[in-house]
């Protein structure tokens, strides 16, 4: 999206004068405000089709839309206006080639209420219920070229040539079969995308045979992998020895071929997430290095067990290969009943992949959601009971010396009888002497859970405080049973808003959360940071909010102990 974002605005300041541009400018703003795409597109159309030198705009302007309009602008437009727009263009080199292309046919999309997970039974019956509706609906299949490019997977009309659905990787949240009957014939193919500017979810529908289905779901969550890896997603990519450097990558290292994969459990920032058994030595004996021995002696005697996988597409950007390679040497430092365990990593060849401690509810943020659906209530004290947990990790990590910066519902991980663990270190840094990490570069954050000072700047400063409100927000995820924050604004808006004060989650408490622990909570939510509370006691006087969730937790000792949720959803 960026380098589209570029492209235009050099195609905007080369091609128009002011005079132009603020006309066009005050086009989108309409356009943005009453949503009529017709107008717009006539409107357009009478900006850049004379001169004729100012068509390609056309084509340059669907960077600066949301993604889920760009359809409805492409048709609105027409096939044979965007395709000399976009010859205009030079060659058109807002698009990469893609890597691979597959010929199926397009059945059809439709909005989502939220993310699906492939572990819940509800997400399953949610998008057949969408898919149904599409069938209902008698529309055409359209037989399309679905093209996976470095960066983006689109599906291109085989007789227009136009895009159909352009969704990036990097907001694909969900890629997976739908089998409607035991016919390949019948499987269909669902890609799940977030638009990141109005975080709606749409699911977009293909047919194609099974074999091609799945290879199309390794190719989108796995990377550019060969044949082998259809049958074995972590097969490790010959020709890609590219080890990660580092003592702890060798120490850590474990053997691809005692993991056995069983099913995906979604898409993650770098790739695929699955569920796999790791199996017991081979009765040969151990044939890695005395490292590798040594780092699987300790669980050796399991047996076949599960573990989650987290792999790094073999195509990720050296920044994400950066991040990826952090989280593992955060995560190796860290042992604590309440954070999810590195069992080990497999990094000497691509694609590098993170073994981790599986978690069978999958993560908070869903749980809560369906806790919702099926008309589950927790108790006071369940919910106490998993802030507590949350607190005594943070509290944790924090002694450890560094800071989390991506405290959310949907980064932490569910287990029997309400226990739960916090998760993805992939943006947590180290701490300096002064206990702060200085940001200064661009990096994706998740503004509705950010700290007011952490949203202004170039220069962001992320302390023990940050994570302290980015903790209360997602206390307030587990009392709402995982509403998204400020759900009824923008990102941009959002951002805005908890900067000036003007957005506050303290107007309005949860009728499910006690006044005692709504009291605490909103201490987190200082906008002196100084004010704040710290997760444990350093050489402040103050109750701090481990001492204080325990203190909360005992108040209610007489009431019915956890429950198991996760199995009782399951039911």
């Amino acid at each position: 999206m960026s380098e589209g974002y570029a492209a235009f605005k050099e195609a905007f300041t080369r091609l128009l004068d002011v005079k132009v541009a603020r006309t066009f400018n005050q086009v989108l703003k309409d356009f943005m405000t009453n949503q009529d795409m017709h107008a717009f597109v006539d409107k357009l159309k009478e900006i850049c089709l004379d001169p004729p030198e100012r068509t390609e705009l056309l084509y340059v302007v669907r960077a600066v839309l949301p993604d889920i309009l760009v359809e409805a602008y492409d048709n609105e437009l027409g096939g044979e206006l965007l395709k000399i727009a976009q010859s205009q263009r030079d060659g058109s080199d807002l698009e990469e080639p893609a890597r691979r292309s597959y010929e199926v046919h397009y059945l059809g999309s439709g909005g989502l209420t939220h993310i699906p997970t492939l572990d819940s039974e509800n997400d399953q019956e949610m998008l057949v219920a969408v898919l149904r509706a599409i069938f209902a609906s008698e529309q055409t299949a359209t037989p399309v070229y679905l093209e996976l490019t470095a960066d983006s997977i689109r599906s291109v009309d085989v007789e227009m040539g136009h895009a159909i659905t352009t969704c990036s990787l990097e907001h694909t949240v969900y890629c997976n079969i739908v089998n409607l009957t035991e016919s390949a014939a019948d499987t269909v193919l669902v890609l799940v995308y977030q638009d990141p500017i109005y975080e709606i979810v749409v699911a977009h529908y293909y047919t194609c045979s099974l074999v091609l289905a799945k290879e199309v779901v390794v190719a989108v969550l796995g990377g550019d992998i060969g044949t082998d890896q259809i049958a074995d997603p972590f097969a490790a990519v010959e020709e890609a020895e590219e080890p990660a450097e580092g003592e702890v990558f060798e120490i850590m290292q474990l053997e691809r071929r005692r993991l056995k994969h069983q099913q995906g459990l979604g898409a993650g920032q770098f790739g695929m997430v699955s569920q796999c058994l790791r199996l017991a030595p081979p009765d040969e004996g151990c044939t890695s290095s005395l490292k590798v021995y040594l780092a699987e002696l300790s669980d050796d005697t399991k047996g076949p067990h599960p573990v989650a996988v987290k792999i790094c597409r073999v195509d990720n950007k050296h920044e994400d290969e950066l991040e990826f390679a952090r989280e593992a040497v955060v995560m190796q430092a860290l042992q604590h009943p309440h954070v999810v365990e590195l069992v080990g990593v497999c990094m000497e060849r691509k694609p590098w992949m993170l073994v981790l401690e599986y978690m069978a509810y999958g993560n908070l943020k869903s749980l809560l959601e369906s806790c919702l659906e099926r008309k589950l209530q927790l108790t006071s004290l369940e919910m106490i009971y998993m802030c507590r947990q949350l607190a005594d990790a943070l509290s944790y990590i924090h002694q450890k010396g560094f800071v989390h910066m991506d405290v959310a519902a949907r980064n932490v991980l569910c287990g029997p009888n309400c226990l739960i663990k916090l998760a993805d270190f992939g943006q947590s840094q180290q701490k300096d002497e002064e206990g702060r990490f200085v940001l200064r570069k661009v990096m994706r954050l998740s503004v509705r859970w950010m700290a007011p000072e952490t949203l202004a700047g170039l220069r962001k400063v992320f302390s023990e405080r940050t994570d302290v409100w980015g903790y209360a927000v997602t206390c307030w995820e587990v009392f709402m049973y995982g509403r998204t924050p400020f759900t009824r604004l923008k990102t941009e808006a959002a951002r805005d808003m908890i900067m000036r004060g003007r957005a506050r989650l303290t107007s309005r408490p949860p009728t499910t959360c006690p006044k005692d622990m709504w009291a605490v909570l909103c201490t987190c939510w200082d906008y002196e940071p100084g004010k704040r509370p710290l997760f444990a006691a350093h050489r402040c006087l103050r109750a701090e909010l481990s001492d204080a969730l325990h203190d909360l937790e005992d108040k209610r000792r007489g009431e019915p102990a956890p429950r198991d949720i996760g199995a009782m959803l399951k039911q």
